[in-house]
């Protein structure tokens, strides 16, 4: 792949993107009660977050690795006050 001209040809160790992605996970978490705050419509946070969601569930190496992300999002959703039928469900592909 070549990036602004660089060829980037080597992947990541899979230690380094499990730490990279968990990385991801934490700033999204630590994100969510500023962003409810920052959208003034239900919409324009779930556009967000969906995509936010997508991309951890997108970049997981493993199945257990993805569930385990997701939750973890998904608490901090019902730990600032989202809960019920506004939490998606865990087990989407």
């Amino acid at each position: 792949m070549e990036i602004a001209g660089r060829s980037f040809t080597e992947r990541a160790s899979d230690r380094r993107a499990d730490a990279d992605l968990e990385a991801m996970a934490l700033e999204i978490v630590r994100h969510v009660p500023r962003m409810i705050k920052a959208y003034p419509t239900e919409v324009e946070f779930w556009h967000w977050f969906s995509g936010e969601i997508e991309s951890i569930r997108r970049n997981a190496r493993t199945f257990d690795e993805r569930e385990r992300l997701t939750a973890r999002l998904i608490q901090a959703l019902m730990d600032n006050g989202i809960e019920g039928e506004m939490v998606p469900a865990r087990s989407l592909p």
